[in-house]
């Protein structure tokens, strides 16, 4: 046999073998192929459950059994849900899966928390900013008598300042009522002398806060006829004291000014705009006020003076100066210090002499005197 022969023979015979090798290798990519197929074609499929709002245990256990696959995505804060508990979900409830798939899964981290403002020493207005700025809410208030925070600012809160609380949360504050007060005995000042009086309110930090008189002639003029609070009643320092004095009086005219005393009038203007009218009078060696209200338009203010002694007088009006007068002992005029009235009225004293009847009454302050 020549090699010529011997060689194609070889070649055939690895064609051959390259060929069967080939075709089953196609058989068996053919056959993997149809299994393949067959297996997928057999694959389960599924609706996603509705997890949102479950806890991510319970999760677990619900789809290892139902053989879906679970992937924690990521965390969001949220106000209503716990922590580790589902927020959101992708797919979402209702889409269709074939078993084996993946459900990624979005947990709660709970309620977001802010810090608490320190709020120690701030008024009362400042710390309910401050709240607000930071989304909380201003829950109750408690007074609490305190050394050295000013009355009306914060001594605590509640929650404490530097912990952590949700957004939306209530903080309670501890608010100072001022120093404790000193309660006092009231004193027994009927009977007494004008000026022993005032030595005895001025020595236990009291002060007038009304001064009316009265007649009574079986009882010495210039003393106290009665008191409120009444005698042993408890007081506290600085309060004021309403008192009662004996002088005679004797009518004289329409208007009853009252013999020896001195008659400051004010007449609010026309308006339908109601005013605070405060009047303050310092006579004795002492300052009070006569009158602290809110008046009705047109109304008239009166205050009687004892012309016994030197006064000075001060009527505002809303906060602005509307009368001011220096009255010396028993003279007819006073010295008008300051008579610029706030609605563009002069002021003056009339002399009791020359009064006009009531219904020609002025309709700005007058102050009368009767010697």
């Amino acid at each position: 046999m020549s090699g010529s022969t011997r060689t194609s023979r070889i070649l055939k015979q690895t064609l051959i073998f390259i060929l069967g090798l080939a075709l089953f290798c196609g058989l068996m990519g053919f056959a993997a192929y149809l299994s393949l197929g067959f297996v997928l074609g057999k694959s389960k499929e599924m609706t996603v459950p509705d997890l949102r709002g479950r806890d991510i245990v319970d999760v677990l256990e619900q789809m290892e059994t139902e053989n879906l696959g679970i992937r924690v995505a990521g965390f969001d804060y949220s106000d209503t849900l716990a922590q580790n508990h589902v927020v959101r979900q992708d797919p979402p409830p209702g889409h269709v899966l074939k078993t084996g798939r993946e459900i990624r899964l979005f947990l709660s981290r709970g309620p977001q928390k802010i810090q608490v403002p320190e709020l120690r020493g701030l008024r009362r207005e400042e710390a309910l900013s401050h709240l607000e700025a930071r989304v909380f809410k201003a829950g109750h208030s408690s007074l609490l008598f305190h050394d050295s925070i000013p009355e009306g600012h914060v001594i605590a809160s509640d929650p404490d300042a530097a912990s952590w609380f949700p957004a939306g949360s209530s903080v309670n504050l501890l608010l100072s009522a001022g120093k404790r007060p000193l309660i006092l005995r009231m004193p027994d000042l009927q009977g007494m002398h004008a000026e022993d009086m005032l030595s005895t309110l001025d020595r236990l930090n009291l002060r007038i806060s009304e001064l009316r008189s009265a007649s009574n002639p079986d009882f010495p003029p210039n003393r106290v006829l009665d008191q409120t609070p009444p005698p042993g009643s408890p007081v506290l320092a600085h309060s004021g004291v309403g008192v009662i004095m004996n002088q005679p009086q004797t009518p004289r005219d329409a208007l009853d000014l009252i013999q020896g005393m001195r008659l400051v009038r004010y007449r609010l203007p026309h308006t339908l705009i109601r005013s605070h009218i405060r009047g303050s009078l310092t006579a004795w060696g002492l300052t009070f006020d006569f009158v602290d209200d809110v008046f009705e338009g047109n109304q008239e203010v009166f205050l009687l003076i004892p012309g016994s002694s030197e006064a000075h007088v001060r009527i505002e009006e809303n906060g602005f100066p509307v009368f001011e007068a220096r009255l010396h002992p028993f003279t007819g005029k006073p010295d008008i210090l300051y008579a610029g009235g706030r609605y563009g009225f002069s002021l003056m004293a009339l002399d009791p002499s020359n009064l006009p009847e009531p219904r020609n009454a002025p309709d700005r302050p007058q102050e009368d005197t009767n010697p």
